[in-house]
């Protein structure tokens, strides 16, 4: 054999150990992930729902719950592992963290007891709503609830909430904004004016994000942007940029949701910290 021919042979057999190391260490790799990697089930994967799926799902194995098939092929298109209708489906209520994210409806309350007899998690996430701070004023934080008097549906469903998952989180939603949901471009016929109590989906996405990889539990944040400019302003400013008519107001509300608790213990800094930069 020629010393050629046997060099050849030697640089093929190192060529071929080496292959077979690398593809080791990539199937172990490989492994070493899917078995570390956290179950995320997301209850209701609308508009903020899909989002937070699309978000997540780069670093999670994510299961998402839609009402329809047409909404669910969608979300396959992400790689995402879809449940239409998912209440007999034990596996999408087995997993690290749930995130319930379903608009509040005449079934909310039996959603969530039936999510709370099937579930099995660490971690659950409420996506609620500032509306549970209505009729209130001035700067509101968190532990303002205990001023609320009249009856608020959001606020009972949280209540139920709590029962349920003592160690659960609640994420109180400014408005949703962002993307093609446009201030003032659809609005009631009755308005009042005010400072605007608006999040961004992108930071919605983040906060969700935040509130998983920090294993929170028991404990409530509301997701507002910090700034808060008039209603009036913004809408004027969205109907001359986006050509929709500019909506009258009558009265005026001054309430400011803070943020501020969900800044210090998240060192959070918003995205879109400006509701009138939105969309720019």
């Amino acid at each position: 054999m020629s010393f050629f021919y046997r060099s050849n042979i030697n640089n093929f057999n190192n060529i071929f150990i080496f292959l077979l190391i690398r593809c080791d260490t990539f199937v172990i790799k490989k492994f070493e992930t899917s078995v570390s990697m956290k179950q995320i089930s997301i209850l209701g994967c609308g508009w903020l729902g899909s989002s937070i799926a699309r978000r997540l799902n780069r670093d999670y194995d994510v299961k998402g719950a839609v009402l329809s098939e047409a909404s669910g092929e969608c979300l396959r298109q992400f790689g995402l592992n879809v449940y239409v209708k998912p209440e007999s489906a034990s596996e999408f209520y087995q997993g690290d963290t749930l995130i319930i994210a379903i608009p509040p409806s005449d079934n909310y309350l039996y959603v969530l007891n039936h999510t709370a007899i099937c579930s099995d998690f660490k971690q659950v996430i409420l996506m609620s709503s500032t509306s549970v701070y209505s009729g209130l004023n001035g700067i509101v934080l968190e532990e303002d609830t205990d001023r609320v008097t009249a009856p608020n549906r959001m606020l009972e469903f949280e209540q139920v909430f709590q029962r349920l998952f003592p160690e659960g989180v609640i994420v109180r939603l400014g408005g949703l904004m962002g993307d093609d949901r446009i201030a003032g471009q659809q609005y009631r016929k009755q308005l009042s004016d005010g400072p605007v109590n608006y999040v961004h989906r992108e930071d919605a996405t983040n906060i969700v994000e935040k509130i998983i990889q920090t294993a929170r539990l028991s404990d409530i944040f509301n997701a507002v942007a910090p700034e808060h400019p008039l209603r009036s302003e913004l809408y004027a400013y969205n109907a001359k940029k986006y050509g929709f008519n500019k909506p009258a107001f009558r009265g005026f509300e001054q309430r400011i949701v803070s943020p501020q608790k969900l800044i210090d213990q998240f060192h959070y800094q918003f995205s879109r910290p400006d509701p009138m930069e939105f969309w720019n």
